[in-house]
């Protein structure tokens, strides 16, 4: 465990779950797959990989496979002093759902399924859908899907897609014009005295934090609008504004921002104003002894469904 085959393993972990914040305009795009390859990662053709934690080495994705966000891949396994790596593996049509994992040595099998926080068992048939920690086999009833909306997608829906994903850069650029427009009001307090500078230099944090908010809010309602209780497919128009709505969140809302205010009324208003009310329901007592606070969403405005590949 202290070896260097271990150190490398760790270090390259924490790199991967670093990306994921300073790269997040990469993720759930597709530039996804080149960057994975680019990384050492064997990625089949037509894969859709969101927020993904691997070690590159050690994975490999089949064709048409759906890794969503939060997924964890390969990684390495601690008992004893030892540090174990083994080789994992997503099947060619299989779904890893969100925060899903798929550990050291073990496959999602072809057309397999492994659901919202859930490990992939150890071994699975192919077609086989699971739930759980442990994992649990459950029933999935075969939907067909048009292939062009999921799989196949024709020339024209590639490059559509790519057209939205390359206003990502726009938020970036958002950010970047904020942290220079917070300097050089900083630059002015300080010609005219320390003293003022250092006083007002969280009124000017925090006017930077709500500019990027109000921006990410008017986002989420430019692109995406109010939510409605409906199923899209993967190549369509309104899960591509829905990921650019979200990279304005974490690229602007989140680090000038959330990071933050959790926890306070700032927060359930940033909320709000996505459209998404909260409300205190009651009072816990902490882990820790101390009162805490327990907040139950309810949102008016159920979250984007993406349609589970169709198994052919």
């Amino acid at each position: 465990m202290r070896g260097r085959i271990a150190w490398q393993a760790w270090a390259a972990l924490r790199l991967m779950d670093s990306a994921r914040a300073h790269l997040f305009p990469l993720y759930a795009s597709l530039l996804t797959p080149v960057w994975l390859r680019a990384l050492g990662m064997r990625v089949g053709r037509g894969v859709e990989a969101s927020t993904v934690v691997a070690l590159p080495a050690m994975t490999t994705i089949g064709d048409g496979a759906f890794l969503a966000d939060d997924t964890m891949v390969a990684s390495y396994e601690l008992g004893g002093g030892w540090l174990r790596l083994a080789a994992a593996r997503v099947g060619k049509r299989a779904f890893l759902g969100n925060s899903g994992m798929t550990a050291a040595g073990r496959a999602v099998p072809k057309r397999g399924l492994v659901g919202v926080l859930s490990a992939t068992p150890k071994r699975a048939k192919t077609g086989s859908s699971y739930l759980g920690m442990p994992p649990m086999r459950l029933p999935r009833a075969v939907a067909d899907g048009d292939q062009s909306r999921t799989f196949a997608p024709p020339r024209r829906l590639v490059v559509a897609r790519a057209l939205v994903e390359l206003c990502r850069v726009v938020p970036v650029m958002c950010s970047v014009a904020l942290a220079v427009l917070v300097l050089a009001a900083f630059e002015l307090l300080a010609t005219r005295g320390f003293w003022l500078a250092a006083l007002a230099s969280g009124a000017l944090l925090l006017a930077g934090g709500v500019a990027a908010g109000l921006l990410a809010v008017a986002a989420k309602w430019a692109l995406v609008g109010r939510f409605r209780a409906k199923e899209y497919p993967l190549w369509s128009g309104f899960v591509w504004r829905n990921e650019l709505a979200d990279t304005f969140v974490e690229v602007l809302a989140v680090p000038w921002l959330v990071g933050g205010v959790g926890g306070t009324p700032a927060m359930a208003a940033l909320a709000r104003r996505q459209g998404g009310p909260w409300r205190v329901v009651r009072v816990v007592l902490a882990a820790g002894g101390g009162p805490g606070v327990a907040r139950r969403r309810r949102d008016r405005q159920p979250g984007v469904r993406r349609a589970d590949p169709p198994v052919p």
